[in-house]
């Protein structure tokens, strides 16, 4: 006869196995509950002399249920927590700020004295930085990097100004300050950033922001890991789920806005949003990439950004839907479109056209109502 440790775990693994549709069993919740994925059980008192037991509500079975559906794939337990808080699935901010905890230990430790005092000739940088290169380069958004070094810092190889960002981002990461401040120019040009300060399009006649990348120092500057830990450690749960809210506001709105300048613009940076649609968009590089957010507190509290928040929250998805469309377009059509060209969209079937022409009159993207086509 098979043992469990408690009735309350082998009743509450029937119940998360059949809502997940998998086989859950109590060794598994007591693990999870452990690792502290799921709420403790409750202590009950029936009455009647029968004493008290232990009893798992229902944000409890929604809990493990969510585990169970991520646990098949033998993830780690803290990649289980930051994938499930990314997909506003419910999971104790207790467990999210653990596994942040161990991400900042697991870099720290990976990083050693990379581009720090401790290592003046940059031995351990150079070596990291070729680790992740090996990875980079293999991504769209090393790719687009290797493109705009080579246009912006002609006639030296791409691959060594890309050591000398990397190297400047694991000094941010140590001590907040950049290797040198020439690094940081080279670092606005790879991500493609500076186009903030240079990109104008039809009825934007100056660039987003003419005074980049005033500001952007002191930002970085607060991307010391040990402030970084701190910031996570001090926040509330509130502020978490806001930080993460937020984010993915901003990253669907941005992405489709981004797409939407490539495409009708033919402006490849974006005005630097393209920053944001290169980057990787899997559940677990967003948890890694989300606490950007919480060192831009005080800028997001400004009022003129607040107003911002306001309006790409109402209009997220409308901007994520329009980029979709547009880059689901043949090329040849995105060029006719970019050229004002009234038959872009000759190359469509009439099946596709109607398609198209139904979903972008659906999109608003301002208060003029549907999106003209």
């Amino acid at each position: 006869m098979v043992q469990y440790r408690s009735e309350s775990d082998r009743a509450l693994a029937e119940a998360a196995g059949k809502r997940a549709g998998v086989d859950v069993t109590p060794w598994q919740v007591e693990r999870w509950r452990q690792a502290g994925l799921i709420d403790p059980a409750e202590r009950v008192w029936p009455g009647r002399g029968h004493g008290s037991c232990s009893r798992y509500g229902p944000l409890c079975i929604d809990q493990a249920a969510a585990v169970a559906r991520l646990a098949r794939r033998r993830r780690p337990l803290d990649q289980i927590a930051l994938i499930l808080f990314v997909r506003r699935e419910p999971v104790p901010i207790a467990a999210v700020k653990a596994a942040y905890a161990a991400l900042l230990n697991h870099v720290e430790k990976w990083l050693g004295d990379a581009a720090t005092h401790a290592d003046p000739e940059l031995n351990v940088a150079a070596v990291r930085a070729d680790q992740v290169l090996k990875y980079l380069l293999r991504t769209r958004q090393g790719r687009r990097m290797v493109g705009r070094l080579r246009r912006g810092v002609p006639g030296v190889p791409p691959r060594e100004v890309l050591v000398s960002v990397l190297q400047n981002i694991f000094s941010i990461l140590q001590s907040g300050d950049p290797a040198s401040h020439e690094g940081l120019d080279e670092l606005y040009m790879a991500g493609g950033l500076d186009a903030a300060g240079r990109d104008v399009a039809p009825g934007i006649p100056q660039p987003l922001d003419p005074h980049f990348p005033a500001g952007i120092p002191e930002v970085l500057s607060r991307m010391r890991l040990t402030d970084v830990r701190t910031g996570f450690a001090e926040a509330t749960a509130e502020e978490l789920v806001s930080a993460r809210d937020d984010y993915l506001t901003l990253v669907e709105a941005f992405r489709g806005m981004a797409t939407i300048a490539q495409v009708l613009w033919g402006l490849p940076d974006a005005f630097g949003l393209a920053a944001i649609a290169d980057a990787p968009s899997d559940d677990l590089a967003t948890a890694h990439i989300l606490p950007v957010m919480l060192l831009l507190k005080k800028e997001l509290a400004a009022p003129q950004a607040a107003d911002l928040l306001l309006l790409l929250r109402e209009r997220a998805a409308a901007f994520g839907t329009a980029g979709e469309l547009l880059a689901g377009l043949p090329k040849s059509a995105q060029r006719r479109l970019r050229d004002r060209d009234p038959d872009a969209l000759s190359d469509l079937s009439p099946t596709e056209r109607d398609s198209f022409l139904g979903r972008a009159s659906a999109v608003r993207l301002g208060d003029s109502g549907p999106a003209d086509q």
